[in-house]
């Protein structure tokens, strides 16, 4: 657990550095090329509710990458991979036990008051070219070690810079 928990900490530090976050309608200011905005959409069904994001954001410095959704301070998720291995097409598993395998990724959820990883699942990408577009879904069953788990079903991610 401590293994993860540093792992989180340390990826959460790294990529901050390096991450686009963008309104959807709102033009970019700083990262991508002058006058460039993100289209997309990230909906999910969080504890068997409706979710879906307000704003988008998704890059990364060196191979770590951030994708996030957000609602509001409150209501967010996010997933933060390393990009060298990823293979479109292939469904990946949050599982500690073989992260490098399955792209170092931590997927975190905020609800109801509430911080949650992942405990188990899988992430798919559809489509990837880092800092141009993103497109895939994800499934995991959440934990914050002290409350009863919750699912993130059928999470649907697909992100375009313009």
């Amino acid at each position: 657990m401590k293994k993860l928990t540093f792992l989180f900490a340390f990826s959460l530090l790294v990529s901050s550095c390096g991450k686009l976050s963008i309104d959807p309608d709102k033009d970019d200011s700083g990262g991508a090329a002058s006058g460039s905005k993100i289209t997309g959409t990230m909906t999910a069904t969080i504890d068997g509710k409706s979710w879906k994001a307000k704003t988008l954001s998704f890059g990364g410095l060196f191979a770590t990458v951030t994708m996030a959704g957000k609602i509001d301070d409150e209501n967010i998720i996010s997933l933060e991979f390393n990009e060298t291995k990823l293979q479109t097409g292939k469904s990946y598993k949050f599982d500690p036990n073989n992260l490098e395998e399955n792209l170092i990724a931590t997927l975190v959820v905020q609800t109801g008051g509430k911080i949650l990883f992942a405990k188990a699942g899988t992430f798919t990408f559809k489509k990837y070219k880092r800092n141009s577009v993103i497109e895939g879904e994800l499934n995991a069953v959440l934990t914050n070690f002290i409350d009863a788990d919750i699912e993130l079903e059928d999470c649907k991610f697909s992100m375009e810079y313009k």
